[in-house]
């Protein structure tokens, strides 16, 4: 069922597109375009679309997974990846966590603070109005969204997080 959704979601993305050819290769994929160079390669293990995607209009996707890290600490200056959108962070004392710029606008960002075994303070290199936060119980959890004009993660929610 998923291979279908995925195949069914491709075609209505090319559709809006305008024209496109298709070949099937084989019983588990779909090629859109030219074999020689496709626009989308659609398998059972997913979407491949080579180059930039633009749709005009809404796109409304559900069931949508994000990617994620889970960061054990060692002290200071540990990094959680700007471009992976959750990271669930586990504390093994008092420490500090580094956050660096993202890369492009509209860039989602995720921590929480999965096992609590000392404070996190989150060092974002930019962040607006905020110089740290301050991750004190298990569960606290910041939601942020990347502003590249500004090169400043803003915050869009705050769970038991203290700003500092």
């Amino acid at each position: 069922m998923k291979k279908y959704l995925i195949i069914i979601f491709a075609l209505i993305i090319f559709c809006i597109a305008g024209n496109f050819t298709y070949k099937i290769k084989d019983a588990d994929t779909l090629y859109l375009g030219k074999l020689s160079s496709p626009r989308a390669i659609i398998s059972t293990t997913g979407v491949n679309i080579p180059g930039t995607l633009s749709v005009t209009g809404q796109v409304n996707i559900s069931n949508f997974i994000y990617t994620f890290e889970k960061v054990t600490t060692t002290g200071t200056n540990d990094v959680v990846n700007p471009d992976i959108v959750i990271s669930l962070v586990t504390t093994t004392n008092d420490t500090t966590v580094v956050l660096s710029n993202g890369s492009y606008s509209g860039q989602l960002k995720k921590i929480i603070l999965a096992v609590d075994a000392g404070v996190m303070t989150l060092t974002p290199i930019s962040i607006m109005s905020v110089t740290n936060l301050i991750f004190s119980n298990q569960f606290d959890s910041v939601e942020l969204v990347y502003d590249a004009n500004t090169t400043n993660w803003n915050i869009v929610n705050l769970n038991g997080v203290i700003r500092n």
